[in-house]
């Protein structure tokens, strides 16, 4: 849906190599999503989109919806705001995203806004639930940047932005489509592996 461009994010903390890392907290960090997923496919994982084209409005509480078979929650001390699949703060404050058991990765295209929603250059600061904080600069919508934890599931992660020099003073952290990277339940491993069967004695 967006171009994978590589984004110009910075790792701060946890991560201070190049392009892709494995971390100390077994957390890997990418700007491209071609590799975010290949990488999540050779773990096992389904991955599943969520493009927020379902939500237009101010809401003044949380949203809640469901990708795949990952449940997910939104919340900003002062609301939410989306527009054309693009979702953000309804104020220049934190975000929060809170997801249902079993993502091991997530990823999406992370940036922020002025008043009128088009992108702006700014400083973006994203931290997981395991604490791990990452923080890089942004200047475009096609900006990206992915997780994958190969220890503990990523139970959530806040996302904010901070006014970057040249930019505009108000900026909104938005995010335009989520990807979430689940290991399938047993039962779905076992369904899966009798089609393969199923379709093997096809064959013969």
């Amino acid at each position: 849906m967006k171009n994978t461009k590589l984004a110009s994010f910075v790792i701060a903390t946890v991560v201070c190599a190049s392009f892709v890392q494995l971390a100390p907290a077994a957390v890997v960090v990418f700007t491209n999503q071609t590799l975010w997923n290949t990488y999540s496919a050779s773990q096992g994982t389904s991955v599943a989109s969520e493009t927020f084209n379902n939500l237009s409005g101010v809401y003044s509480g949380s949203v809640s919806g469901t990708a795949g078979s990952t449940a997910w929650t939104a919340s900003a001390p002062q609301g939410l705001f989306a527009i054309a699949g693009l979702l953000q703060s309804n104020a220049p404050e934190t975000m929060t995203f809170s997801f249902a058991a079993g993502v091991q990765g997530v990823s999406a295209f992370v940036f922020a806004t002025d008043t009128t929603q088009n992108s702006a250059a700014s400083i973006m600061e994203v931290t997981l639930s395991d604490g791990s904080t990452y923080i890089g600069y942004s200047t475009s919508i096609n900006d990206f940047l992915g997780f994958y934890s190969n220890g503990a599931a990523i139970t959530g992660l806040t996302i904010s932005a901070t006014s970057a020099p040249g930019g505009p003073v108000v900026v909104y952290p938005t995010v335009d489509t989520m990807y979430f990277a689940t290991i399938p339940a047993p039962g779905a491993i076992a369904l899966l592996g009798l089609a393969g069967l199923v379709a093997r004695r096809r064959r013969n």
